[in-house]
């Protein structure tokens, strides 16, 4: 229409963008080009820098402005609208009640089941869609209903999937849905491993506060696949961890079955106790010191040592230490000669509290202190299950990490990031590689795009939207 009137188009995206943009009008068959030209972006609309850019250009006659508009409010929509009414009569064009923009977060945990949220920005008429669960090749896994009623903004759908297809997902989004906001990326931190649990307690001598596998249970069941059994039958059941709480020697057949399955990649975990204070065997890190060491006792005269900030290199860098956390008690290790030990944390005196010793393409990791309560209070917090969860997320895919820096990496290179549609493809050179330990506040934007970022065990997913 323009065209045929000769009047001159002017073509403004609203998406963020960190280099200045030189809006001039053109005639309006170069308009079509530069409308081909324009895409959708995955991330936030920045309307108030549009709108200055806007008011610096000097239009022959009063516009007339058309606004195709995502329903949604940046904060800044009103303002947009009155500014943009301020300038010229304004149509506005955004989809139909129903059809608006939905947005997917990431998922929360609801016992063994996965529970992605949707949400909209308005509230009329009923939404009923599906979501669809993928792995990283493409292959479709599951999928889940949802629905958002009439007068809501915010739906759910959940997957109940066994443990070895949750471990293939890479991908779950909103069917016929081609946005970056209704796609979400799972990385480790949601796939669940099988964990094995062994106890060198009794059942009739473990009560269930003082029980080594029940804080264990507590920490790992809402992400991991818990297994209990002998040595045998777990690993003849396939794991990715074992965890053995105060066992002071594995022998014998036992013995040569777990140095194997750690030479071809499982990470096993070792809680110290009264038994393995006395005596152990050599799948520790190091050599144990016998006896263990007493703070705080009635002939102690120091006291329970507080967490040190964990180490560089360590798979618990960035985790924020708890003052109340403290240690009473702990079992010591001498280094072998010719065998590196790596500290992944230690006490504000410099002992150690965890250990760990790279083994063919597996892990010998050790808590310096009990899995229960009994030495320190670390198993009542919230940093203990933190801790598990990034032990048991380098357990998969540790084939050419040297050490475990390698699962723990400072800096995260973008791999590949989602554009407009929720597809995903190489970075863009504007991405940046982001800090792991400030992964988690990063907010998508056009050099810090949603997407992939990391190797290995530390790869990271950047989404759009984030849960709660």
């Amino acid at each position: 229409s323009a065209e045929r009137a000769n009047r001159p188009i002017l073509i403004l995206p609203t998406a963020e963008s960190d280099v200045a943009v030189e809006l001039r009008l053109s005639a309006g068959a170069d308009a079509q080009g530069a409308i081909k030209a324009v895409a959708p972006q995955p991330y936030d609309v920045d309307r108030a820098k549009a709108l200055e850019a806007l008011k610096r250009v000097r239009f022959p006659a009063k516009p007339e402005i058309v606004w195709l508009a995502d329903g949604l409010d940046d904060g800044a929509a009103l303002a947009f609208a009155q500014g943009l009414t301020a300038l010229g009569p304004v149509t506005v064009y955004r989809d139909g009640d129903g059809n608006g923009a939905l947005a997917l977060t990431p998922p929360t945990a609801n016992g063994g089941k996965l529970r992605f949220e949707t949400l909209r920005a308005e509230t009329k008429g009923d939404v009923k869609g599906t979501l669809r669960a993928s792995a990283a090749d493409g292959r479709i896994l599951a999928e889940a209903p949802f629905s958002i009623a009439a007068g809501q903004k915010a739906g759910a759908g959940e997957f109940d999937m066994p443990s070895e297809m949750r471990n293939s997902l890479a991908r779950v989004e909103i069917a016929d849905r081609a946005s970056a906001g209704s796609v979400v990326l799972i990385d480790e931190r949601w796939r669940r491993r099988p964990v094995g649990l062994i106890s060198g307690q009794t059942v009739e001598t473990a009560q269930p506060l003082l029980s080594d596998l029940y804080y264990l249970e507590r920490a790992l069941g809402p992400y991991a696949e818990l297994r209990k059994g002998s040595v045998q039958e777990l690993l003849a059941g396939g794991l990715s961890v074992l965890m053995i709480a105060d066992v002071g020697q594995i022998v014998g057949e036992d013995q040569r079955s777990v140095a194997a399955w750690i030479d071809k990649g499982g990470v096993l975990v070792r809680f110290s106790g009264p038994k393995m204070a006395a005596q152990t065997d050599e799948q520790i890190p190091g050599k144990l010191r016998t006896g263990g060491r007493l703070m705080g006792g009635a002939l102690s005269w120091e006291k329970p040592q507080a967490l040190a900030p964990f180490p560089e290199g360590s798979p618990f860098q960035g985790l924020p230490l708890r003052a109340d956390v403290t240690i009473g008690r702990q079992v010591l290790t001498d280094p072998v000669p010719g065998v590196a030990i790596e500290t992944w944390a230690t006490l504000s005196d410099g002992t150690p509290l965890v250990t760990a010793e790279r083994r063919g393409k597996g892990f010998l990791v050790l808590f310096h202190v009990t899995a229960n309560a009994e030495w320190s209070n670390l198993p009542l917090s919230g940093l203990f299950v933190e801790m598990l969860r990034r032990i048991v997320s380098i357990s998969a895919g540790i084939t050419d990490a040297g050490s475990a820096a390698a699962n723990a990496r400072l800096i995260l290179q973008p791999v590949e990031t989602l554009d407009g549609y929720g597809r995903l493809v190489p970075p863009p050179g504007s991405a940046l590689p982001l800090q792991a330990a400030q992964f988690d506040a990063v907010k998508p934007g056009p050099r810090t795009p949603p997407g992939l970022y990391g190797e290995g065990g530390a790869r990271r997913a950047l989404n759009l939207h984030r849960t709660g």
